[in-house]
């Protein structure tokens, strides 16, 4: 895994010194975007970010995280240019350089998304916005023929609610996520119609080849934990192994739910309902049944 360093501090200042802020420069805005598409965050370190006093490698790592853009279909990630280009808010040294980036981008994008067989897009301070812009590249990469080793999914501890995960489900319904093995969602604000949108295309079959799904430490309730056990009950998750919804809003009636799924023969050798509102009856009743 290669490290990449954003040159992203101010310029320096005076009458001499006529350099374009980063965040303005249309090379580096596509060289982030680039970087960004499926390396993991830890490794996109912004020298703005750091003190200068950093002695050991985590630390550096640490303090110099950098935000990581949602990634951008090709071409979106064009309109973007252009759209800079014309309001002036992204800058080229020789504006025939936008068309030799764009390019540069569309063959990134392709070879990394033909390859990908994880995104991780963990503590990046996404909110549903940056998850809708993720599903339509998604989309646009399974329309593409891309995505065909994509296992496992990362969203975890960012601030993605319902909307943001209703915009992952609809990739999911168009193929996008159809060999993915294990999906992360954990400490995030997904509720129950999130929940309700994800667990709709599992039970149509989207996510058949899921083992993994997490969704701990969200706010699912009860109306949440009922979609999610009618999509078991359709038995289209045969492989699906493991389902952690800890740390949740699920009371009495949604245990209850589960546990009915559970009961009518839905194989699960690991269900994790802990650290939820309902009484540690109706927990133990839920994870006592998937047995």
């Amino acid at each position: 895994m290669t490290n990449v360093l954003l040159i992203d501090t101010p310029p320096p200042s005076g009458t001499h010194a006529k350099v374009q802020p980063f965040e303005q420069r249309g090379w580096c805005l596509s060289e982030v975007r680039m970087a960004s598409l499926t390396k993991d965050p830890s490794l996109l370190i912004s020298l703005n970010e750091l003190k200068g006093d950093e002695a050991e490698l985590p630390q550096l790592l640490e303090r110099g995280r950098a935000k990581r853009p949602s990634p951008l279909d090709p071409d979106a990630a064009f309109k973007a240019l252009e759209k800079g280009l014309s309001d002036g808010s992204v800058t080229f040294s020789n504006r025939e350089d936008m068309p030799v980036v764009a390019s540069l981008y569309k063959r990134a994008y392709h070879a990394e998304l033909a390859d990908a067989t994880s995104l991780f897009f963990a503590k990046s301070g996404w909110g549903d916005d940056d998850a809708v812009a993720l599903s339509r590249s998604l989309t646009c990469a399974n329309g593409l023929g891309l995505l065909l080793k994509l296992n496992a999914l990362n969203l975890s501890n960012n601030k993605i609610g319902d909307a943001g995960c209703a915009a992952i489900a609809d990739a999911a319904s168009q193929g996008a996520l159809r060999v993915l093995k294990d999906l992360m969602m954990l400490h995030n604000s997904v509720g129950d119609a999130g929940m309700g949108s994800l667990a709709k295309v599992m039970g149509d079959g989207a996510l058949n080849d899921l083992v993994s799904i997490n969704l701990s430490s969200n706010e699912v309730a009860d109306a949440g934990a009922a979609a999610l056990a009618a999509a078991l009950r359709t038995g289209n998750h045969k492989k699906l192994k493991m389902i952690r919804l800890q740390a949740n809003k699920i009371g009495e009636a949604g245990m209850n739910s589960l546990a009915l799924s559970f009961a009518a023969g839905v194989d699960c050798e690991l269900l994790d309902v802990s650290r939820n509102p309902a009484s540690d009856a109706a927990v133990n009743v839920a994870q006592a049944a998937k047995k």
